[in-house]
């Protein structure tokens, strides 16, 4: 590709390759604990995030913005 020098590993990988950001059933999981959150069903959500978290590492970008988003949540009851 003409214009690939120094970019993003990540956009290349998306627009050369086709691939996605993440596995389906990763971005399936994620999904659920936003929907679960949205619900007000924290324990599900508080359940699948501990399962990504376990799989994907405590450390994963998206899983600490939900772990802040839950602990946010389950401290003061209401969105953003």
């Amino acid at each position: 590709p003409r214009y690939s020098e120094g970019r993003d590993t990540n956009a290349l990988l998306r627009e050369l390759m086709g691939t996605g950001e993440r596995p389906e059933w990763a971005q399936q999981a994620f999904e659920r604990v936003e929907q679960y959150v949205s619900e007000g069903d924290l324990i599900a959500a508080r359940a699948e995030l501990e399962a990504l978290a376990e799989r994907l590492g405590p450390q994963d970008t998206t899983v600490l913005e939900l772990q802040w988003e839950l602990g946010d949540r389950e401290l003061n009851g209401a969105a953003d």
